[in-house]
């Protein structure tokens, strides 16, 4: 092998080393330090934690924080009417859209789909909302001024 060939075989490799070394790291950065910490969306109802934090932000008085807990509790209250109200169409929905996949499948197709819809729904419950309105806010008006 000649020396230009064996220069440029040497460049190619260390060319595509770097492809691979680099492309591994960022991929690395991405998962670790980009993902490291996801913001955390604030769901309704968790309204303990959106109290405390709007206490925390805007130094609620005890008044103040009183009111804001009865407001986000009857938010959440609100909020589980209407999925109350809607939920029961959505299980139709799902239920025909099965049924509609079901009538295409043979037999054999129609057990395994079958299987497969046990398993998701034992993995991904369909009410998973909380059973109750959670709990008040504790008014603690020390511990936060």
């Amino acid at each position: 092998m000649s020396a230009g060939n064996r220069t440029t075989l040497f460049v190619s490799l260390i060319f595509v080393s770097g492809l691979l070394v680099g492309g591994t790291l960022m991929n690395v950065a991405e998962h670790f330090w980009l993902h490291a910490h996801p913001r955390e969306e604030y769901d309704i109802r968790d309204h303990q934690r959106i109290a405390a934090e709007m206490r925390r932000r805007l130094n609620l008085s005890a008044d103040q924080q009183r009111q804001v807990d009865q407001i986000l509790q009857q938010t959440v209250r609100d909020y589980q009417a209407v999925q109350n109200e809607v939920e029961p169409r959505y299980d139709q929905v799902r239920a025909a859209g099965r049924a509609r996949l079901r009538a295409i499948l043979d037999p054999k197709q129609r057990m395994a789909f079958d299987a497969i819809v046990a398993r998701v729904d034992r993995e991904y419950p369909v009410d998973q909302r909380p059973a109750s309105i959670p709990t008040p806010c504790p008014v603690s008006i020390d511990s936060h001024r």
